[in-house]
């Protein structure tokens, strides 16, 4: 699985940064708003196949390979400029690995076999000496496991595996060397206060939620206070 994702730091974004909405909307294609084109329509808008392209690449891709695709949306980003906000994300190594191939001037994450080199690096006290390429770490919030997240599979719903789990990830002293290194460190999915509140917690330098209002909240409340 293939993800884009924003790269930035939100608490640094104020509203008069962003782009109006009838902007965003343009440069952003939104894929649930692709419907096949009526007949008679070229006359009016010449450009709507090209538009609707740019809205499919989004979709998961059926005819296309998936090295036309990831071609394509290397093309938007650099043409819509998003290079330094948008990364490459998969937990698949052989995806990432061709994404970066595909463009490597976007920041990647680490992928699922490269976050179990990492652990092993930090245990052993061989990862200050050991350079890393990615720019993103990307995880589950251990603790929503089995309470706002069911994961579909059975070891996962297991107390002691989860234990263990959030044992062995959720280091603050991992998550503030990387954030020294200059990578960011986002868990997932906070959608409680309490999941946002244990995130920052432990060293996460963003979290990802369904509730954009409740994070921005409690970040506008926790900057009050400080």
């Amino acid at each position: 699985m293939l993800f884009l994702l924003p790269f930035f730091d939100i608490c640094l974004i104020h509203r008069a940064a962003l782009p109006p909405l009838s902007l965003w909307s343009c440069e952003q294609p939104c894929p649930e708003r692709v419907t096949k084109p009526h007949r008679g329509l070229d006359k009016e808008d010449p450009n709507r196949h090209a538009k609707a392209k740019e809205k499919l690449i989004f979709k998961k891709p059926t005819t296309i390979t998936q090295l036309t695709v990831l071609l394509q949306v290397s093309d938007l980003v650099q043409r819509y400029n998003r290079e330094g906000i948008t990364v490459w994300a998969s937990a698949d190594a052989a995806t990432l690995k061709e994404c970066h191939r595909t463009n490597d001037s976007m920041p990647y994450s680490f992928s699922m076999k490269r976050g179990v080199l990492l652990l092993l690096l930090f245990y052993s006290g061989l990862l200050p000496f050991v350079p890393l390429g990615e720019s993103l770490l990307q995880f589950y919030l251990p603790s929503i496991i089995n309470r706002t997240y069911i994961p579909k599979k059975k070891i996962l719903r297991n107390r002691l595996v989860l234990f263990l789990i959030e044992k062995i990830t959720m280091r603050k002293s991992l998550f503030e060397h990387l954030a020294a290194r200059g990578i960011q460190v986002h868990l997932f999915v906070c959608n409680e206060e309490e999941d946002i509140k244990a995130a920052f917690d432990v060293g996460a330098t963003g979290v990802m939620t369904d509730y954009p209002t409740l994070l921005s909240s409690y970040l506008h409340r926790n900057r009050c206070q400080d």
